[in-house]
């Protein structure tokens, strides 16, 4: 087959379907002009394809005049199949009716190639980006318009920076730089801005680009938007790590943050205050009323207890009708007596449980930091038998640990 720039043109008598083409259709099928006059034109489709092509001429026929295209799978001399563009016509020249047939011409060898590349960037589902060697925008896909809201105009000649969230720090970035220096690409999560201002996340791989002396001549990214995603993965954390009753954070959170708090409080030599809370007579309540009157108070009495932290102390269930908080700041004994007459205050106020009013009231047990002892598992110990050495004792009220 020679390379046609020009569509080749096949005319067809409408009863014999006598054929008399152009040279530029002979040239894209590898026929002589005479030997395609000589032949058949259901020897120029393809089988499968014939019936196809005769509805299409009666359909000329029966609309006439009429323009109708479609891809055409031609076949060259050699047996070459070649799919082509073709737009039929029912037109009367200087030799009467006829059908005419313009049929484009194949593309240029590397063509399709370079078409389907172009197809590929511009449809992707990624977001595409691509850069120059001093990374400023020269070619952005349609998914990246829809992700962000910068459409290609805005954001060419202008560098990836404007999407920055603000959410990470210098050092984010200059890792990032030192992994595409060092080995050419970069991937991983990264926050980015949206036109509209807000932030998401997305997963993002960076590729340098160089040409043949070795000189980078583009950066590329490719990202996905996984706002979904995170959403889903924060909330599976928070399922984790928070009680699913109160809201508050669980046992295993509590133990989290206490330990971490604890290292603090080491380091700057500072008291923490440990606090467990436990609601007298709640068994009464389950048995009377039901264990959905029991939640319904669990969930009333950790709001109650909220409404009495700092802004850095903590509360956490601990495990049923026990909650415990952590004192961070400025914390003397002094203090903690005050926080934990607020919080029988606070449990005093009358809840009504199915008509009937409750007087709430708890036994607190305390322990220090770094007093009663300097690891969590110590502290939780002490606080947990000073809270029972109150309950002995009466319930309703608070004790410090020996």
């Amino acid at each position: 087959m020679r390379t046609v720039s020009t569509p080749g043109v096949l005319r067809l008598e409408p009863r014999s379907l006598a054929m008399r083409a152009n040279r530029a259709l002979c040239d894209i099928l590898d026929y002589a002009p005479d030997e395609i006059e000589s032949g058949s034109f259901s020897s120029l489709v393809a089988d499968e394809q014939f019936p196809a092509v005769s509805r299409c001429l009666a359909d000329l026929d029966d609309d006439w005049p009429s323009v109708q295209s479609a891809e055409i799978t031609f076949v060259s001399k050699r047996g070459a199949q070649l799919p082509l563009r073709t737009t039929l016509s029912r037109t009367v020249d200087a030799d009467g009716a006829c059908y005419l047939l313009y049929i484009d011409p194949p593309p240029p060898p590397g063509t399709a190639g370079r078409d389907c590349v172009a197809r590929i960037f511009k449809d992707i589902c990624a977001g595409v980006l691509v850069t120059d060697g001093a990374m400023e925008i020269v070619a952005v896909n349609n998914a990246f318009s829809r992700m962000t809201g910068y459409q290609e105009h805005e954001v060419l000649g202008k560098t990836p920076r404007l999407l920055q969230s603000g959410r990470h720090k210098a050092g984010f970035y200059r890792r990032m730089w030192q992994s595409i220096r060092r080995n050419g690409c970069w991937h991983g999560e990264i926050w980015n801005q949206r036109r509209n201002g807000d932030a998401y996340p997305e997963l993002l791989s960076i590729s340098a680009l160089k040409d043949a002396d070795g000189r980078i001549e583009n950066y590329v990214g490719v990202f996905y938007d996984i706002t979904a995603e995170v959403m889903q993965r924060e909330e599976l954390d928070k399922l984790a790590h928070s009680d699913p009753l109160t809201g508050l954070p669980n046992r295993h959170l509590f133990i989290e943050y206490l330990e971490r708090t604890l290292m603090v409080a080491k380091r700057n030599a500072k008291p923490l205050a440990l606090l467990f809370v436990d609601l007298d007579n709640f068994k009464d309540i389950n048995d009377r009323h039901g264990h959905a009157a029991g939640d319904l108070v669990l969930k009333e009495m950790a709001r109650r207890l909220s409404g009495c932290l700092r802004r850095n102390d903590q509360v956490a269930r601990w495990g049923g009708d026990e909650l415990v908080m952590l004192l961070t700041d400025g914390v003397t004994s002094e203090g903690v007596i005050t926080v934990a007459g607020k919080i029988a205050r606070a449990l005093s106020v009358p809840l009504d449980v199915q008509g009937v009013p409750y007087h709430l009231a708890a036994s607190i047990g305390i322990s220090m930091y770094p007093y009663n002892g300097r690891t969590s598992a110590e502290l939780i110990d002490k606080a947990d038998k000073a809270m029972y050495g109150v309950k002995w004792s009466g319930r309703n009220g608070y004790g410090f640990a020996d």
